[in-house]
């Protein structure tokens, strides 16, 4: 399979928190983002909120105040920005699974990404704020939301049924029969979150395994 040009790093602390497997999956992830040409589709419609953006700034300061004509297309054009950064956390997700299917695709284990997920989610939780700052602007080039990890630590952890830190094929076949329910709260957070909800995203890599 030819796959798009593209760069993927390993970084060391990566190499000792995963597995072989774990590891292997979350790079068939990052992998699927360059097979589908994520970052090129993620860059091209976040241009459209900025424009929106910087419209909406040079009308509120253009000193226009005619009929308040200015101030209307300036308040147009800010509404018009939000809308457009709900679209791109939309689309932000939506690729998200499109990754995770590709990583099974190229005959990595649902549980093995999950398993992955979870040690992530639990790494990124442990670091400091200022940490989260520095990369919080990458964060959408994450295998997950760093900004949510203490959420998602708390979630894998319903589904971690023998508490050992990792998600294996039964536990993940038992979620599969399972009733998932997403609370208010997070499906609102989800909304403005770059990946997807970690319950309803570990639902979906449940549901492809053989």
């Amino acid at each position: 399979m030819h796959l798009p040009s593209g760069h993927i790093a390993i970084t060391r602390p990566i190499l000792g928190l995963l597995d072989r497997e774990e590891l292997r999956a979350v790079l068939g992830h990052e992998m699927g983002h360059i097979k589908h040409n994520d970052m090129i589709v993620t860059a091209a419609v976040s241009v459209i909120p900025m424009i929106c953006y910087y419209i909406a700034l040079s009308f509120f300061f253009s000193g226009d105040s005619r009929n308040g004509g200015g101030i209307l297309i300036g308040i147009l054009g800010y509404l018009f920005y939000l809308l457009g950064q709900v679209l791109v956390l939309f689309i932000s997700r939506t690729r998200e699974y499109y990754a995770d299917e590709a990583s099974v695709e190229f005959g990595n284990r649902p549980a093995a990404l999950v398993s992955a997920l979870y040690k992530l989610s639990y790494g990124a939780s442990r670091c400091s704020k200022e940490t989260i700052d520095e990369v919080n602007t990458n964060r959408a080039f994450f295998v997950n939301d760093v900004n949510n990890a203490k959420n998602d630590v708390t979630d894998f952890q319903q589904i971690d049924f023998d508490g050992d830190g990792k998600i294996t094929d039964e536990e993940l076949k038992r979620l599969l029969n399972a009733d998932v329910k997403i609370s208010r709260k997070n499906g609102l957070m989800e909304l403005f979150s770059t990946h997807p909800d970690s319950l309803k995203r570990v639902k979906r890599l449940a549901e492809l395994q053989e």
